[in-house]
């Protein structure tokens, strides 16, 4: 092209198919693909806020009552109604990248500069979007679904706690995961919050992977994001590591959270705000930039367990029994 932007054989960002409604719909189904929590959260509003500051009301679970009925009793009804949760959208993500006028030249861009602009944007605003969301997890949790006498009724759930970790290793690996919805139902969390996840570090993933109750490894593993790996559904459970686990050290011991949660339990909205490609006046090149907004509610604490543990096993050897 030769215009008075650029001279003849020097492409502008619309050669590589930089234009802002495509980029932008790129950009924002990878953001989808790329984030974990749609997969375990509720997420209808995908893409369907527009501002900062938008409201969503969502229905929690009806107030059932009742009693025992007598011939000709006049019935006691209640007219309470579980208030909604009204979840405004508060938070946000920008990002940019510039390509000077002569990077744009190079040939090695030629084939990728979409591709691998809109694959990083996304990438990185699903892992912003994920460590944020996971810092904020250990205060969704209901606080009979966590520490060492977790269980609303039996307390007999270790969970762990940061101060008292619970040690796993492969032989515990699948026992630990599989008390957590046993531990909820304690709760009466009905089957109709929807699938069951729990999200566990790395090392976990490891210990799985060679445990002797899950013989069949050519099955574990699956659909992945970035940092989050689909792992296995364990009885009933989707199990998923993920990198963005932060430990904390605890006497010598990386101690690593474990979050798990019935889908309807977190509500979870992200969208793409803004995308635009322009020319900036004072420089030679193109500047891409983007927003989203996205923000998440607790509609109900009791479907969400928290807990922490450390590794046991160290080393491949005590992991192959060698």
């Amino acid at each position: 092209m030769s215009d008075a932007a650029h001279a003849a054989g020097y492409p502008g960002m619309k050669d590589y198919g930089m234009i802002r409604d495509v980029f932008a719909d790129t950009t924002e189904r990878w953001l989808n693909a790329n984030t974990f929590l749609p997969r375990i959260t509720e997420s209808g509003y995908l893409g369907k806020i527009k501002n900062k500051g938008d409201t969503i009301t969502i229905a929690k679970t009806p107030k059932i009552t009742g009693g025992a009925y007598a011939r000709g009793q006049k019935l006691d009804i209640k007219t309470d109604v579980e208030d909604p949760l009204t979840l405004e959208v508060k938070r946000a993500y920008y990002w940019t990248q510039f390509y000077d006028q002569l990077d744009l030249h190079q040939t090695h861009l030629e084939h990728l500069t979409r591709r691998e602009t809109v694959w990083s944007a996304a990438a990185a605003t699903a892992e912003y979007i994920e460590r944020e969301f996971l810092a904020a997890a250990p205060s969704m949790a209901h606080a009979s679904n966590t520490g060492n006498t977790a269980g609303l009724i039996s307390k007999a759930y270790n969970m762990g706690s940061a101060e008292s970790p619970v040690a796993l290793s492969r032989k515990n690996a699948v026992a630990y995961i599989t008390q957590i919805f046993s531990m909820m139902s304690e709760q009466n969390v009905p089957d109709s919050l929807g699938e069951k996840s729990v999200l566990i570090p790395e090392f976990l993933r490891w210990y799985l992977l060679s445990s002797e109750e899950l013989q069949d490894a050519g099955k574990i593993g699956g659909p992945s994001t970035l940092k989050t790996n689909f792992v296995k559904n364990i009885g009933g459970v989707n199990v998923y590591s993920s990198q963005l686990l932060t430990p904390v050290n605890s006497d010598d011991k990386w101690v690593f959270p474990v979050f798990a949660c019935c889908k309807s339990a977190i509500n979870f909205v992200v969208a793409l705000n803004d995308v635009k490609v322009t020319e900036p006046y004072d420089m030679r090149g193109t500047l891409l930039s983007g927003l989203s907004l996205y923000d998440w509610g607790n509609v109900r604490s009791e479907g969400v367990a928290y807990g922490y543990v450390y590794a046991a096993d160290t080393t491949i050897l005590s992991a192959t029994g060698s």
